[in-house]
């Protein structure tokens, strides 16, 4: 898990018209790996999030491919792809 202190953890993007910021309380870049067995688990336990694409820019995730996982204030845990999780822990925030 990272620590990141006192900083606020936070993602922004320009949604036509508008812009939206979430604010994150921590963020686990190798959270796990996805895999059949693990989208098999989660249709199984009968998740109501889904888990097989990035929350964030909304690309799925390959099998084999590391996932990250972020809880973020009043939605609760998501998970992200590492591109989106280099945004929210460097701070960066997807402002390009």
């Amino acid at each position: 898990m990272t620590e990141e202190g006192n900083r606020k953890l936070s993602l922004t993007k320009i949604i036509p018209a508008h812009k939206k910021t979430i604010l994150a309380q921590w963020c686990q870049r190798e959270f796990g790996v996805m895999s059949s067995k693990f989208r098999a688990f989660r249709a199984n336990v009968g998740g109501r999030v889904n888990m097989n694409s990035c929350y964030w820019c909304k690309r799925p995730h390959l099998d084999g491919e590391m996932m990250a996982l972020a809880s973020f204030v009043r939605l609760g845990n998501r998970t992200l792809c590492q591109k989106c999780a280099k945004e929210l822990i460097e701070g960066t925030g997807g402002e390009d």
